[in-house]
C-alpha cells in the first residue's frame, strides 16, 4: 500500500482458491502504520493478474490497538488499473484504521490487511 512516496507491506489475511479457504485471524494489528490526510488516495499493487473485482473495507481500530473488526466497517470507492487499485482514504480524520483490501480472481480471492492512521 502507497501513499506519495511512502509504502508499507501489509500482510496475508484470509484467501480461498479453488474449493478451499483458509480464515486468518489477528491478535495485533498488521504491519507499520501508513499515515495518510483524510480524503486522500492510496495505491495498493495486485500484481495485475485478472481479478473480477477488488474491495477495501475500513475497520476503526479501539484505543487499546484492536479494531471492532468485523462490525463498524467502512466501505472504501476503488477504482483498478492495469495490476494497481486506487482506493479513496474517505475516512474521518485523526483516526486508527485496519484496513482490507479484497481481491477477486476466477481461481479464488486473498485479503491484504494494513494498518492505516488519517490525519
Amino acid at each position: 500500500m502507497a501513499y506519495g512516496d511512502r509504502t508499507v507491506t501489509g500482510v496475508t489475511g484470509s484467501y480461498c482458491n479453488y474449493n478451499s479457504c483458509v480464515d486468518v485471524a489477528f491478535t495485533e494489528p498488521p504491519g507499520e502504520t501508513l499515515r495518510v490526510p483524510a480524503g486522500e488516495t492510496l495505491a495498493f499493487e495486485y500484481g495485475g493478474w485478472a481479478t473480477f473485482g477488488v474491495e477495501a473495507r475500513a475497520y476503526p481500530a479501539d484505543p487499546d490497538g484492536g479494531t471492532n473488526y468485523p462490525t463498524g466497517e467502512l466501505n472504501l470507492p476503488v477504482s483498478r488499473g492495469s495490476g494497481i487499485a486506487s482506493l479513496s482514504a474517505d475516512l474521518p480524520p485523526e483516526r486508527r484504521y485496519l484496513l482490507e483490501v479484497l481481491v477477486r480472481a476466477q481461481s479464488g480471492s486473498v485479503s491484504y490487511l494494513f494498518q492505516v492512521e488519517t490525519v
